[in-house]
């Protein structure tokens, strides 16, 4: 059954619930809680509201809490940031184990998890996980927010394919970050060994939910998904054979960022000639090595005597995290820019890259900062600081073959310690590994025992016959009678 559509007055009246929170905990304005990506979205998208109303029962009280905690959990996990070029190479994605394709009979896509791909601990969990985000992300792009199908194909798999941690996380995207997202779960030719663990799994999820798995086999998949839909292995008329295609993003109308070459030289235009803002460095933006990635810092600093608001900008967004990426200052307040060049990206690159920093007095208090930004009328008000990218540092090696995004510094001692650290945590997955196969082996031979012993159980049972057995016809079986002495 369908859920009621929310109405335009709920849909005004969570997004009024947020806002307010928002300035009652004023905080989350200038410390970049909430990603600007998302709060447009509160801003302007009823239709993400609404999908928030529905999976809450239309409780307003209810969906603004999640609609918090989701924000909270998109920024913190970088959501609206992953991209494929993270995941270059890496095996999940080669291998096939995660991918969309074809729809279920509601025309909802089909999000297919391959089981016998996985075996747990085999992978980096966090980059597994970010993988999963990005095909989550995807298919909102792609459906504009409507519901898809994850479709577990459990055929050919074993106890050492079922990953409890990575299945629940699956689970509980669509149960506290996805609002309305998930259509069926279709389980597919699951053995019989895990039935145990899928009751496991039926616990977690709401009952509405719970009532959304379906397992089939080859025989029932096309009561959820046409036959020209189901895959050659489901039994289906498509022979697909996997291979990544990537996302084709239709064009808007935006144009990438280009910002004119300023020679090594800021370009500051004052503000009503005052300038709003201190810059450090004020040119080159240098990146340094930091736990295996690559980190730059701006600090920014109010040196007027309003409150400014900043806003930064790159020419290749897609490479760079940037936190915060907008926010305000008082009068001699500082805030402090961390920029992260992402995985996947080559080191040689960053010299094309720039960054602008603007800068903007606010003249009107209480106004939102995105708010602010979006005024038709800001151009000639604002300050703008241009900075070019680097990695030219002392302590830095020039190049690290083979390496994208991976650095290490150029002190022996420190080299001797990130590879020492880099051979600590190999072996700690190779001993987990171990342990896994351990429990797997052990598994298999309490399988077998209790197989053995329930063998033997019925052999007693059904096919040895008791010696002796009482006739309802003569209950006194073992009575002698008295003429046969």
């Amino acid at each position: 059954m369908t859920a009621a559509e929310p109405s335009k007055e709920l849909v005004s009246e969570l997004r009024q619930a947020f806002f307010d929170k928002l300035k009652s905990d004023s905080a989350s304005i200038t410390d970049g809680s909430f990603h600007p990506a998302d709060m447009n979205r509160i801003t302007a998208n009823d239709d993400w509201l609404k999908r928030f109303l529905k999976h809450q029962d239309q409780d307003v009280k209810e969906a603004l809490k999640m609609l918090w905690d989701s924000c909270e959990w998109r920024n913190s996990f970088g959501t609206n940031d992953v991209k494929i070029e993270m995941f270059a190479h890496a095996p999940f994605q080669d291998e096939g184990g995660l991918f969309a394709h074809n729809r279920d009979k509601d025309g909802k896509p089909l999000l297919i998890f391959r089981v016998k791909t996985h075996t747990k601990g085999q992978h980096n969990m966090d980059d597994l996980k970010k993988y999963t985000i990005y095909w989550f992300e995807r298919l909102e792009r792609q459906t504009k927010g409507d519901q898809i199908t994850l479709f577990f194909d459990m055929s050919d798999c074993g106890l050492g394919n079922m990953d409890m941690e990575f299945t629940k996380y699956l689970i509980n995207l669509f149960k506290c970050y996805y609002p309305s997202f998930l259509n069926y779960i279709i389980v597919f030719e699951m053995p019989w060994i895990l039935n145990a663990a899928f009751k496991i799994i039926k616990s977690w999820l709401p009952p509405k939910a719970a009532e959304k798995i379906k397992s089939v086999d080859k025989k029932t998949v096309t009561n959820y998904i046409p036959i020209d839909q189901c895959l050659a292995s489901w039994g289906g008329s498509d022979d697909y054979d996997f291979s990544f295609q990537p996302e084709v993003i239709k064009d808007d109308g935006r144009k990438k960022v280009h910002f004119a070459d300023t020679n090594g030289t800021p370009d500051i235009p004052k503000a009503n000639g005052m300038t709003l803002l201190s810059i450090q460095p004020n040119d080159v933006l240098v990146f340094l090595p930091n736990n295996e990635e690559l980190h730059g810092s701006v600090s920014v600093t109010n040196i007027s005597s309003s409150d400014v608001t900043f806003k930064i900008k790159t020419t290749s967004p897609e490479k760079f995290r940037v936190r915060p990426s907008m926010g305000l200052l008082s009068p001699q307040a500082s805030a402090s820019i961390n920029v992260v060049l992402q995985h996947g990206y080559f080191r040689p690159g960053l010299a094309k890259d720039k960054f602008l920093i603007m800068a903007l007095p606010v003249t009107e208090s209480g106004k939102e900062v995105s708010e602010i930004w979006k005024g038709g009328n800001i151009g000639s008000q604002v300050e703008q600081h241009r900075l070019k990218c680097s990695t030219d540092a002392p302590g830095v090696v020039s190049t690290v073959p083979d390496s994208p995004g991976k650095e290490f510094p150029a002190d022996p001692n420190k080299q001797l310690s990130t590879m020492a650290a880099e051979m600590k945590r190999m072996l700690h997955s190779q001993q987990e590994i171990q342990r896994s196969l351990r429990t797997n082996r052990m598994l298999m031979w309490l399988n077998f025992l209790l197989t053995l012993v329930l063998a033997v159980a019925i052999w007693f049972t059904v096919i040895s016959e008791p010696k002796f057995e009482e006739s309802s016809e003569n209950p006194n079986l073992f009575s002698v009678n008295a003429d046969e002495l």
